[in-house]
């Protein structure tokens, strides 16, 4: 998986996902609550090595692209 520079650091989601990213790097919504606990975790993350793949995780952006309009419903199987 090809790993992305953001301000010298890799992004998590554009690890993840290699659909575009909106927020270019930034903190999703759904991570506020963790970073509201836990401001240094934002940081801590850009640390981290690129991650594998995993079964949920392409779940997980298969549904992303159907909802984003990207991929059609009847394209999602259950590993993604």
């Amino acid at each position: 998986m090809d790993v992305v520079e953001f301000a010298g650091k890799n992004t998590l989601s554009k690890r993840l996902n290699p659909m575009t990213d909106e927020r270019n790097g930034k903190p999703s919504a759904s991570g506020f609550s963790r970073l509201a606990l836990c401001p240094g975790s934002w940081n801590l993350e850009q640390t981290l090595p690129p991650q594998e793949e995993n079964k949920y995780m392409a779940l997980g952006t298969a549904v992303h692209a159907v909802l984003a309009g990207q991929a059609e419903f009847d394209t999602l199987t259950e590993e993604g």
